[in-house]
């Protein structure tokens, strides 16, 4: 049996079907991302299917945006590592951080049946970019207090590499 300490020590494991074990070691970064995971605005996000209702046609589709969320953060990571490497640029741990954080998130706003809903509501009453930027901003977000306690600054560090709008989709990030 593992003593209390060890248990703080032992890494924050995924285990995804597309990408085998996606590991989140425990240091503050990832003990930031653990916390965002457990918050029930992320949690939600195992009840909403990636392609909508696309499971009704094929009964293989039956991934969530949660599992998504999961593995894009994981690719971003390590897309990130194999650009600076292959480019023979120095990796910049707050560079990653922020490509990691954004992968993470970008499907936080996601209503039920994912663009689906947006159709039916029409983007002009809701769009799930738009509730992302509220779910990283707004003061009662619990996903908002988390960043804000990591880096007072990072919702509006993240808010342009999740908004297409912004035009600066991962300009910067790599320097």
């Amino acid at each position: 049996m593992q003593s209390g300490a060890d248990q703080l020590h032992r890494p924050y494991i995924f285990r995804d079907p597309l990408h085998g074990d996606i590991s989140f070691a425990r240091d503050g970064f990832h003990d930031l991302v653990r916390g965002i995971v457990d918050e029930e605005l992320f949690q939600r996000l195992r009840g909403i299917k990636q392609n909508g209702v696309l499971n009704l046609v094929f009964h293989g589709a039956e991934h969530s945006r949660f599992a998504h969320s999961i593995g894009a953060a994981h690719l971003a990571g390590r897309m990130y590592d194999a650009a600076c490497h292959n480019s023979g640029r120095q990796a910049v741990a707050e560079d990653r951080k922020l490509v990691t954080l954004a992968a993470l998130l970008h499907d936080v706003g996601h209503g039920p049946f994912s663009h689906l809903f947006e159709e039916i509501l029409g983007k002009k009453l809701f769009h799930h970019e738009t509730l992302t930027a509220r779910i990283l901003t707004e003061k009662e977000s619990p996903i908002a207090r988390r960043l804000r306690e990591a880096d007072e600054e990072l919702p509006e560090k993240l808010l342009p590499l999740l908004m297409p709008s912004s035009g600066n989709l991962a300009v910067g990030i790599t320097r």
